[in-house]
């Protein structure tokens, strides 16, 4: 097999152009996933990236209720994002992390985004 002339590019879910796939953003977090990471760095405060029958917190931001839009201040946070659109989520977490605001975040991102 050569790669010669072979292009790189991001899969359908990974590029923004593409627009929102649902089935893929409103993925749940398993059980064995949440778990470990509720016991090391929780317990969690809410899940900012929700929605009523995926989410790992009693308390839950959802579409509606735009979890970029909410202040996360003084909760620990659980946030596995819409994978359509993940550098806000980044960038919100960071900034509410670096300005003090929130407890601590746990982020869940796809080892696969290389870009």
């Amino acid at each position: 097999m050569s790669l010669v002339g072979f292009k790189g590019r991001n899969h359908p879910q990974q590029v923004a152009s593409t627009g929102r796939d649902v089935d893929t953003d409103d993925r749940a977090t398993t059980a064995e996933v949440f778990g470990p990471l509720d016991a090391e760095f929780g317990p969690f405060t809410i899940d900012v990236a929700a929605a009523a029958h995926n989410t790992k917190c009693s308390r839950y931001f959802d579409a509606r209720r735009d979890g970029l839009a909410q202040s996360w201040s003084g909760e620990v946070v659980w946030c596995n994002p819409p994978y359509s659109a993940i550098e806000p989520w980044v960038r919100k977490a960071w900034h509410e992390t670096h300005r003090g605001d929130c407890q601590r975040v746990v982020l869940l991102l796809p080892a696969n985004r290389t870009e």
